[in-house]
């Protein structure tokens, strides 16, 4: 809180000395004592205003808010008075940032009252996310008068508050499991799903591994214990990795709307990875608070995962910094050695720097596939799998295959591309 400023009334004070000075020249008794009478009324409206202004309680319990964008949250300012005397003439103003506004759109709120004696107010504004990312409310500013209205007290108290706005998600046609496991071992019926995994052989039963893995015929014939030796060559999981790269060279600057798009694709697609019971990943380039060089986070099938790397996206900040940062996080990936699954890529535009670390991590067995904004783009050669969405709702697959391109359109039946809670 900062030290309240009082508004100057040097008028009423030149007036009253006046009088005096006026009353003794003149020899007017009436007019010494119209002049003392408006200095004791000075004096008095002073502390007056200096005792309730230091009893005035300023309260808004720090929260942490998440909002989707066009949620609406209700924010409140108590002002209570703790005192036996009025507390007068009460004015609250608050600045609200860019990425919250009123109904009217406004960004400044406020309100006017009379706070009397052993009186609270509570004061409450109803705001609404309009853009992804963490925003704080500013300071509270509190204008209090005396009940004459001849002395204004100014206070700043900092309520902290932080509204985080989560981004907006499409709702596209993105099949994400075929992806992860096209590259598995094929059998059974011609419509049943490809295994992931490979079975290299039958082996002794070594002790401590579950007993569910033994195979009763190969025992049988064995005369002892033995279980399939199974290799996981596509592990049932997608890393997504926001990259939300716009220009080649720094000078040409940041498309804004590119890279809001590609925050949009990406919390998209880690919504579809969960709602498909995919293990998750997040790979961001982007710079959030504390973390500089951009945030990777291992795959999990826990919801609670969800809220998080929604989260992470609404914080990210875009920097000309992102080609570096996502090189970084690649080659953490690759010393990983995590189990072969789907990396994904979602950048509006190809960074070139990331191609000789993806065929390293394609090496590994990883199906790397692109999620872009447009489909008119040239896809990489170690690019699996391409998909382009546009504005209409239209989400455009490309496979690549032993030098065969297979391009399908799938129309979507919410033509905003938006999902609705």
């Amino acid at each position: 809180m900062m030290r309240g400023t009082e508004q100057p009334v040097w008028l009423l004070e030149a007036l009253a000395a006046l009088l005096v000075l006026a009353g003794i020249i003149a020899g007017r008794a009436l007019w010494i004592i119209i002049g003392f009478f408006v200095a004791a009324a000075i004096l008095l409206s002073q502390k007056w205003a200096r005792r309730t202004y230091a009893a005035l309680i300023i309260d808004s319990v720090p929260q942490q808010i998440t909002l989707e964008i066009g949620q609406e949250w209700l924010y409140s300012v108590s002002i209570s008075n703790p005192l036996a005397i009025a507390a007068g003439w009460i004015r609250v103003r608050q600045e609200i940032p860019q990425g919250l506004v009123q109904d009217n759109g406004s960004h400044h709120v406020g309100a006017e009252f009379v706070l009397g004696e052993y009186q609270k107010a509570r004061v409450v504004w109803p705001l609404k996310g309009v853009a992804r990312g963490r925003w704080i409310l500013g300071d509270t500013t509190l204008v209090q008068s005396d009940l004459w209205g001849w002395r204004e007290t100014v206070q700043r108290h900092f309520l902290p508050t932080v509204v985080t706005v989560w981004p907006r998600r499409f709702d596209i046609d993105l099949p994400l499991w075929q992806a992860v496991r096209e590259l598995g071992e094929t059998k059974g019926w011609l419509w049943d799903e490809p295994d992931p995994s490979y079975y290299r052989g039958i082996r002794p039963y070594r002790y401590g591994e579950p007993l569910r893995d033994v195979h009763p015929f190969a025992s049988a014939r064995a005369g002892t214990l033995m279980v399939k030796d199974v290799e996981r060559v596509r592990a049932l999981s997608v890393d997504i990795i926001c990259h939300p790269y716009t220009a080649d060279v720094p000078w040409h600057g940041i498309d804004m709307q590119a890279v809001e798009t590609c925050l949009s694709l990406a919390a998209s697609a880690v919504q579809i990875a969960f709602d498909q019971g995919l293990a998750c990943g997040l790979t961001i380039s982007c710079a959030l608070p504390g973390l500089g060089h951009g945030v990777s986070l291992e795959p999990t099938t826990a919801m609670a995962a969800r809220a998080e790397y929604f989260t992470n996206l609404a914080w990210a900040v875009a920097t000309p910094a992102v080609s570096t940062n996502v090189q970084g996080l690649l080659e953490n990936l690759l010393r990983q050695e995590r189990p072969a699954g789907l990396l994904l890529v979602v950048s509006p535009k190809w960074d070139e720097a990331v191609d000789l670390l993806l065929q390293r991590l394609s090496s590994q067995g990883h199906v790397i596939g692109w999620l872009s904004a447009g489909s008119s783009v040239q896809i990489p050669t170690v690019v699996d799998v391409h998909w382009a969405w546009t504005e209409g709702g239209v989400v455009h697959e490309t496979r690549t295959s032993s030098g065969r391109a297979l391009s399908m359109a799938t129309a979507i039946e919410n033509p905003a591309g938006i999902f609705r809670f």
